[in-house]
């Protein structure tokens, strides 16, 4: 059978069709670790959810120079000593997930002095309290996909891309690959975290890969690759070159990207790589990292087949690739707080090299981004670390910094140059293509997981409502020509077989009517309750007519009674004016024309009491007409 292959690589940029970049700032954060000892004087202070207080020790003040005595800084967000593992991973990694889901790539890497709790942050341990970010990155990732494929249809290409091989290339490297769990206890005793992001799709086929890689002496080694034996016999494991391919990806070469169906194991091959990581002792650290970490998770997505969980053969459907890098930096020290000789020494001078490139990037980033003079070239290629993130700060995905801080009074001078380094890493901006199309899946697709379950209990349903088969047939065996006991023992077995057969016909028969009964009463009940629908519809719109009509009459007499407050009002100051005017000439006439002045007006004044009581519907008393 031939193979369906199709290529891809990160950052698939030729893949994707147009899109309005935008540009974003590097996110910043900040946490502080809680204070070792309680005799000390904390240098470092969350002033709130954006700002940071250092403040100099009096060790330092008194030797004297430029050190400010306090200094104020900003970030994005400021995590204090109270923040829990969950709150940092819901601020700093949730939503990278999702962007992940969402096809784009993402980095977050944790940087700081020696001891700030880097890799605490990062990795943390198995208590639901303590747990760090990359493990519930990788729960949150498998349980927000809907359709993971099965091991081995999705293959890497030792080119930092995929190709799909056919279902019998799939099924024979599967075979080859079947390996048992470890179990280990790191990845099984452990909270799981049960949060879940939008924006998978049910028409998509999702495959996740892992690669864990560290940057040692500025060489780069492949942790899940297997080890050679040297001519000393000691076996170790080869460094890895890292090279440019298609599209301008950088990627390590031959790295052992595996292939996980759970979380669990990932952090099985996560663990396995912690095991050949270099770690030492030191002065400041009991167990310090002498290497820089990267984690990767890729994941691999492409349309399914109409009504099947398998990826489309058409060519031009394009493979889609995005990728979470988690980096676990190696903390900055300095060589006479330390008092580091020999292999120690050499580490301390690569890791600061490393990182001091790593500034330098940024810093030369800025400028460029500044535009006040002539663009200047950003190093890279000084540093294997650099290296390998330049895709990211050329814009192939999100960038986010988590600044750990040790608030002891000895790292004041330390963490001033993180502080330092944080406050340009704020405003380097990188690329952020927001717009990312993934190829279009099959809209009519479900959710693989829920169906599985539900074709799982659906057989356990049938298992336990089926019937017994009937008893075996003795054995035919005839003792002699006139054996008549064996024959009519079979006779009887099958006689008795067919009277259980008929009984069981009419069982069903009668269930089947049974059901269809039931059916046709489920049937005229749905019937009658669309019916009652439709005529609670139509009433309801009927009543909302009459409330329209109602409020349209409401609103006339409101006009109605408006226009005759005023003229009744008009009315009555014309009156009380007359009158004002009467009262004050009534004093000029003489005596007889002011007593026939009166006379007529108290006639006037009965006449408009009579008028009031007929507009009122007052009963009009024999007495009222005598007075008048």
């Amino acid at each position: 059978m031939p193979s369906r292959k199709r290529e891809a690589s990160t950052p698939s940029a030729a893949r994707r069709p147009k899109r309005i970049d935008i540009k974003e700032a590097v996110e910043v954060m900040c946490r502080i670790c809680p204070l070792s000892s309680q005799q000390e004087e904390a240098c470092a202070i969350a002033l709130d959810e954006q700002h940071v207080k250092l403040i100099a020790p009096l060790s330092s003040r008194q030797h004297g120079g430029q050190t400010p005595e306090e200094s104020i800084y900003k970030f994005t967000y400021v995590f204090d000593e109270e923040d829990s593992q969950k709150s940092v991973f819901g601020r700093c990694a949730l939503d990278l997930v999702q962007e992940v889901i969402r096809g784009r790539n993402a980095l977050l890497f944790t940087y700081g002095v020696s001891g700030s709790g880097k890799t605490y942050t990062m990795t943390g341990n198995t208590a639901e309290d303590s747990l760090g970010i990359l493990p519930r990155a990788l729960d949150v990732l498998f349980n927000s996909l809907p359709n993971v494929a099965d091991k081995c249809i999705f293959c890497p290409d030792c080119k930092n891309g995929f190709v799909v091989l056919s279902e019998l290339e799939a099924s024979l490297s599967r075979r080859m690959t079947a390996v048992q769990p470890s179990g280990s206890l790191e990845s099984l005793n452990r909270f799981v975290e049960s949060r879940r992001v939008s924006g998978a799709s049910t028409g998509m086929v999702y495959a996740v890969f892992v690669s864990y890689v560290e940057v040692y002496n500025d060489l780069c080694y492949d942790l899940l690759a297997d080890p050679v034996t040297r001519n000393d016999g000691i076996r170790v494991l080869p460094s890895k070159d890292i090279r440019m391919g298609p599209k301008n990806s950088v990627y390590v070469d031959g790295v052992v990207e595996v292939e996980v169906q759970s979380s669990g194991e990932a952090l099985e091959q996560f663990f396995r790589g912690q095991e050949r990581r270099n770690v030492a002792d030191t002065l400041l650290n009991k167990a310090s990292s002498r290497s820089h970490s990267i984690f990767n998770i890729r994941l691999v997505m492409a349309p399914c087949q109409p009504g099947l969980f398998y990826p489309q053969s058409d060519p031009a459907q394009a493979i889609h690739i995005s990728q979470l890098s988690l980096v676990d930096l190696a903390g900055s020290e300095r060589t006479k707080r330390t008092c580091n000789e020999g292999i120690r020494l050499t580490e301390t001078g690569k890791i600061n090299q490393s990182l001091l490139v790593l500034r330098q990037c940024f810093d030369k980033l800025r400028a460029n981004q500044c535009g006040t003079a002539q663009s200047v070239q950003v190093p890279y290629r000084d540093s294997k670390l650099t290296y390998l993130f330049k895709n990211f700060f050329e814009g192939s995905g999100k960038v986010r910094m988590i600044v750990c801080v040790n608030p002891r009074p000895d790292d004041y001078c330390e963490n001033l140059s993180v502080m330092s380094f944080a406050e340009v890493s704020q405003k380097v901006f990188v690329t952020s293509g927001e717009q990312v199309q993934l190829p279009v899946g099959n809209k009519d697709s479900v959710d693989r997981r829920h169906f599985l379950q539900w074709m799982s209990e659906v057989e356990s349903d049938e298992t336990t409502g089926s019937f017994r088969s009937c008893e075996c047939a003795p054995s035919f065996d005839l003792e002699s020509s006139d054996d008549t006991h064996s024959l009519e023992r079979l006779r009887a077995y099958f006689l008795a077989s067919e009277r259980t057969r008929n009984e069981k016909l009419k069982e069903w028969e009668q269930k089947d009517r049974d059901f269809e009964l039931q059916l046709r009463r489920m049937l005229y009940k749905a019937d009658t309750m669309c019916g009652r629908l439709q005529d609670s519809k139509r009433e309801l719109e009927e009543a909302n007519q009459m409330i329209i009509h109602l409020n349209s009459q409401i609103r006339q007499l409101r006009v109605g009674c408006k226009a005759g407050a005023h003229e009744s009002f008009r009315r009555r100051s014309k009156s009380a004016h007359m009158v004002g005017t009467w009262n004050r000439a009534l004093p000029a006439l003489p005596p007889h024309m002011q007593r026939a002045a009166m006379r007529a007006l108290k006639l006037s004044s009965r006449s408009t009491q009579l008028d009031n009581a007929v507009a009122g519907d007052m009963p009009i008393t024999h007495e009222d007409v005598s007075r008048n």
